[in-house]
């Protein structure tokens, strides 16, 4: 199971809440979470301030140059 699906469970949260609380349709969640496709860095952003937690957290060798991002 990837990180993404991992605090997503622990959070208790479907696909669906991912999707309203990023604004990332859940058909591309569960492409993130099933295969190994990455998302944008913009993806990447707006997953994690959904989940709040820190982008590397989900995505352990991202980089979000001048993002602020958390």
């Amino acid at each position: 199971m990837n990180k993404l699906k991992q605090v997503r469970f622990l959070k208790e949260l479907r696909q669906i809440d991912v999707e309203k609380l990023s604004g990332v349709h859940r058909s591309s969640i569960s492409i993130f979470e099933n295969y190994s496709v990455e998302p944008s860095r913009e993806q990447k952003k707006r997953l994690a301030d959904a989940l709040e937690v820190p982008v590397n957290t989900l995505w352990p060798k991202a980089t979000l140059l001048n993002s602020g991002a958390r």
